[in-house]
């Protein structure tokens, strides 16, 4: 293999060809902004202006319909883990110390949401019923599980 040194490489040109700028436009925008950037600098200008200020964000702009779909997707996940938890207490592969963080991570989470529900103004009954039942079965699964309700013997 053969290398060649710096002496091949030829030089970059000297002036790369500009962009053709639409002559009529860019002219007068420049003139535009020398006038009034030389207008600025005139004596006699004031210098303190008063400055707008910061937007604001609305309020409540479209945040109950966000709030329910963060809720419903949240709880969709609860139910996934739900699911897990309950897959691994049919396996009877699975040991209670493989399974107690499945449960730890669902009451989590449905403590979680039932919180951020409970801060949220929202009236959906059916949101109510699911946020609820989601809370008592979390519960009703820690006392079992904790009480030994799944121990062979």
């Amino acid at each position: 293999m053969k290398t060649t040194g710096l002496e091949n490489i030829q030089p970059l040109p000297s002036k790369v060809p500009q962009p053709q700028k639409h002559a009529g436009r860019t002219a007068d925008f420049e003139n535009m902004l020398r006038k009034t950037l030389d207008h600025s600098n005139s004596p006699g200008t004031s210098t303190n202006c008063i400055g707008l200020s910061e937007p604001r964000a609305l309020q409540n702009f479209g945040q109950s319909t966000l709030q329910s779909e963060n809720l419903t997707d949240k709880a969709s996940r609860a139910i996934d883990l739900l699911e897990e938890y309950s897959n691994a207490l049919s396996d009877p592969r699975e040991t209670l110390k493989d399974i107690e963080p499945k449960l730890s991570a669902f009451i989590n989470e449905t403590e979680s949401i039932y919180k951020q529900y409970t801060e949220t103004d929202t009236d959906n009954a059916e949101m109510k019923d699911i946020m609820e039942s989601l809370l008592r079965t979390a519960r009703s699964e820690a006392v079992r599980f904790r009480r030994g309700d799944y121990v062979d013997i």
